[in-house]
């Protein structure tokens, strides 16, 4: 089959058509980036981090000092923003802790109050 690039995934669709793959937004950024995410350094509030996009926490003793995270080490964040204004966003957390712990999280901010973190 023929490969689809990365570029042409993330165009958005053509005027008149829907798709399920363009349902929120991504500030703009290289496509690097997005794949990357944007860093989360030391003394995050994750409760901070509403504009939809990935963001990636590196080090050890980044994770550890954050804070509204389940876990403390290294991990990968996707926040999506389902109608474009404050006060309504979700968290979805994705890590690989090492030694084949593997953690998957999400919570849902509504009107400015966050829920709990779900392990999934």
């Amino acid at each position: 089959p023929a490969r689809m690039s990365t570029a042409r995934l993330l165009s958005p669709p053509s005027p008149g058509t829907t798709s399920s793959l363009f349902a929120f937004r991504l500030p703009r950024h290289s496509v690097s980036q997005i794949y990357k995410g944007q860093r989360i350094y030391a003394n995050t509030n994750l409760n901070s981090l509403v504009s939809p996009g990935m963001y990636r926490c590196m080090l050890y003793a980044d994770a550890a000092s954050l804070s509204n995270t389940p876990v403390k080490w290294p991990f990968n964040l996707l926040v999506l923003d389902p109608i474009g204004g404050s006060g309504y966003c979700t968290q979805i957390l994705a890590h690989n802790g090492g030694s084949g712990l593997v953690g998957l999280y999400i919570r849902a901010e509504y009107g400015g109050t966050w829920s709990e973190w779900k392990q999934l």
